[in-house]
């Protein structure tokens, strides 16, 4: 084990012990100040009340152990990328990508006995940190590698039932797993029904990007659930061209799970089932900025809506003309085959237009165009809610039909349009 340099905490916010890779007799002193501004550049380790946490920088907490049990998932991300587990709960292969201080890899360890694990991590002074948080030590089921997990992914002949990427830098998901294959090389390197998590840290715009990848080289089999308590993103993909969540059975499932490892796993199904059904994944791709899903290509559409939609208010009265506004829109949609994700993003370009252009209506026709819908896609509720002049606007339940990839995953050909 590597000896650590320790001193008081500098950081006025976060008491306790500091941890350095750093040998002894070193300036503690000017270390400190390096810490506090931010340009140290190594990871380093803050402990207080019983948590060891690896950091970056202080904005940045990457992991954090209970000292008493370094198995536990302390951090609210962590126990959600273990959502894999409903959908494989005894998985033989998993690749990580991203050691950090360890916690997925510990949880795994203990609670998969069966599996074996191959962690990626490309900073040899977090690996050099590994058995300050329980990491243990390699042997024929375990082991950590000292590379590339971009290299890796394009090199390595062996399959994953499971890839968990955990890859950050100080400000987020790395940027540079845009310039490479690295989302192909990721469906690749899984089994016939492996499953990719993905935790998104970070503004918007610097994930998204990645969500849009992933939603492109998975055929759209993407599910993404909100991490309120740490204010992250979990996104989970699906290689298995036919994939299709079973909501029912899943609950089952995680009564199960619950009582084999503790986690809170009807919660996690809970999450994903809203998460999916809300297109959450689409919403993420949009990123904070505002910009369209569909580009260029959808201006026509919602500006055929808006301008319908106000000819409708205007020969039917504001109560007919939300309702025909309402049709007219899930007409639109029909008519160009979009399934369920695809027409809540659809939905949001023309409140979009209808704010940029509120002016010049009046308000019988903000109220057709900026009317949230919520749509029933096969035997799939699809609820959604949008907050318009301030206030949150629902709507009734308005029929569309079911749109069937041609993989079972995608947006395919519509079905016929129900009674």
């Amino acid at each position: 084990m590597h000896s650590l340099l320790e001193l008081p905490s500098p950081f006025p916010a976060e008491p306790g012990l500091v941890r350095l890779l750093e040998p002894p007799g070193s300036d503690a002193a000017a270390l400190a100040a390096r810490l506090v501004a931010g340009d140290y550049g190594k990871p380093f380790v803050l402990e207080n009340g019983g948590l060891r946490a690896l950091h970056f920088s202080l904005g940045y907490v990457q992991s954090v152990m209970d000292i008493a049990n370094p198995a536990a998932l302390v951090l609210a991300y962590a126990r959600a990328m273990m959502a894999f587990l409903l959908f494989n709960p005894r998985p033989r292969r998993i690749g990580m990508i991203g050691l950090g201080g360890g916690s997925l890899a510990n949880f795994c360890h203990r609670h998969l006995p069966a599996a074996e694990l191959t962690v990626v991590e490309i900073d040899a002074d977090v690996i050099a940190l590994r058995r300050h948080f329980g990491v243990p030590a390699d042997d024929a089921r375990f082991r950590v590698l000292h590379a590339d997990g971009v290299r890796w992914l394009g090199e390595t002949e062996t399959r994953s039932d499971v890839l968990l990427i955990d890859a950050f830098g100080a400000e987020g998901v790395a940027e540079t797993l845009l310039d490479t294959d690295f989302h192909a090389n990721a469906f690749r390197h899984l089994g016939g029904r492996g499953v990719l998590v993905m935790n998104l840290a970070g503004t918007r715009e610097s994930f998204a990007p990645h969500v849009a990848r992933l939603l492109e080289v998975f055929d759209e089999r993407v599910i993404a659930m909100p991490v309120r308590e740490d204010g992250n993103h979990i996104l989970l993909a699906f290689r298995d061209p036919v994939f299709a969540p079973r909501w029912s059975w899943m609950r089952s499932q995680a009564l199960a799970l619950q009582a084999r490892t503790g986690l809170d796993f009807p919660n996690l199904a809970g999450a994903l089932e809203a998460g999916e059904r809300q297109g959450h994944a689409w919403r993420l791709a949009r990123g904070a900025g505002g910009q369209r899903l569909f580009g260029a290509a959808s201006a026509p559409i919602v500006e055929g809506v808006a301008v319908q939609a106000q000819q409708l208010a205007e020969g039917l009265g504001a109560e007919r003309g939300i309702v025909a506004g309402e049709e007219l829109l899930l007409a639109l949609v029909q008519r160009r085959g979009l399934c369920r994700q695809q027409h809540l993003a659809l939905v949001e370009d023309v409140i979009a237009h209808a704010r940029a252009h509120e002016q010049e209506w009046d308000r019988p026709v903000q109220a057709v165009v900026g009317r949230k819908v919520i749509t029933r896609v096969g035997d799939l509720d699809v609820l959604g809610e949008m907050t318009l002049h301030g206030s949150v606007v629902r709507s009734k339940g308005m029929p569309v039909p079911h749109h069937a990839g041609s993989e079972g995953g995608g947006c395919g050909p519509k079905a016929d349009t129900p009674d």
